[in-house]
């Protein structure tokens, strides 16, 4: 009888999308803030992107399209950020902070067509 539950919310879930992004919160106040604040960024992209099949469709969702667009802008900001208070130090490994992560976050964007 649980499964049955379980398989019907899931099934009745699966088409509900929210119906306006919420604002993101990110913060430039430690490098491990800017790394998890560009992950968030990063991510919110990806799963956004990778709810159409191709470029094409992405295109056509305007919704879509402009979410992505403010998250660049966001992401901009919070890089100039980070950069201007941190510099080099956001390049190197640490316990908080791995930018080989964030190039692969970036490059899967790119083959996909989002430019960061």
């Amino acid at each position: 009888m649980r499964f049955l539950l379980s398989l019907i919310l899931i099934i009745g879930c699966q088409d509900e999308l929210p119906e306006k992004q919420e604002a993101l919160e990110y913060s430039s106040a430690s490098i491990c803030d800017c790394y998890d604040s560009a992950v968030l960024i990063l991510g919110t992209m990806l799963d956004t992107r990778l709810l159409h099949d191709t470029y094409e469709s992405y295109l056509a969702d305007q919704d879509d399209v402009l979410i992505i667009e403010g998250l660049k802008n966001d992401f901009n900001v919070l890089r100039e950020e980070c950069l201007s208070s941190y510099g080099a130090n956001l390049f190197v490994t640490s316990e908080c902070n791995y930018p080989c992560d964030l190039s692969l976050l970036s490059t899967q964007l790119h083959i996909l067509g989002i430019q960061v």
